[in-house]
């Protein structure tokens, strides 16, 4: 038998095989008296099991947020401008998109006339990534000469409550999932990519849930 005190062998072809050098991770303290046995074929496995085994799992992540972006909701503003403008149907009827910081003021003829202006820019939102649960339009009323108004609220952002109620749908999925609310957003971790992959799934087919959701840094 050979012990771990033997000279090296260094000629012919045997000297890959007596390498002292080891191919893998060195051993723990408690595979040494396995060692003493099994010298030196311990160096041609994958390391040392009792050293791999106590390696860390890695997590999995990504955050649910609501937003929306500034420019794709300018553009499909003014496509639909345009539009309404060669439209023969909105002929003569003056409409017209107002967008006034989270507020876009609708005004054409009439409120039938205004409420067809409204399914012209959601048509041209959903065209642009955007969700029509962006928009949440008023009830059109009239104004000066008869002319039909809607006022139309851009539905964005995580609150409190409803950060709460999305921790809550989360959980149900899984007990593997830890969620932490970061101020206007959610933190969703586990272990399993799977489970994310569930969450994720949930969350887009919830009609229930009255803001746009987007999940991104996904880790």
């Amino acid at each position: 038998m050979t012990s771990i005190t033997d000279p090296i062998r260094t000629t012919g072809r045997s000297r890959r095989r007596w390498t002292r050098e080891p191919r893998a991770s060195a051993p723990c303290s408690r595979c040494l008296p396995w060692l003493a046995w099994h010298w030196p074929w311990w160096r041609w496995s994958s390391g040392c099991a009792r050293s791999s085994a106590s390696q860390p799992v890695p997590e999995y992540s990504f955050d649910v947020v609501s937003e929306f972006n500034p420019a794709e909701l300018t553009n499909a503003i003014d496509q639909a401008r345009r539009e309404v403008g060669t439209r023969f149907d909105f002929k003569d009827t003056a409409t017209s998109y107002d967008h006034r910081g989270d507020v876009i003021v609708i005004e054409s003829a009439s409120e039938d006339r205004a409420r067809a202006a409204l399914q012209v820019m959601r048509e041209k939102a959903a065209r642009r990534q955007l969700s029509p649960k962006l928009f949440q339009a008023g009830d059109p009323k009239t104004v000066g000469k008869g002319r039909g108004q809607i006022e139309v609220r851009l539905n964005a952002g995580i609150n409190d409550d409803l950060a709460r109620d999305l921790r809550k749908r989360i959980q149900n999925v899984s007990n593997k999932v830890q969620v932490r609310i970061q101020g206007d957003q959610l933190r969703v971790v586990s272990k399993d990519k799977d489970t994310l992959q569930a969450v994720i799934k949930l969350l887009r087919e919830a009609e229930d849930i009255p803001v746009p959701l987007q999940f991104t840094n996904y880790r």
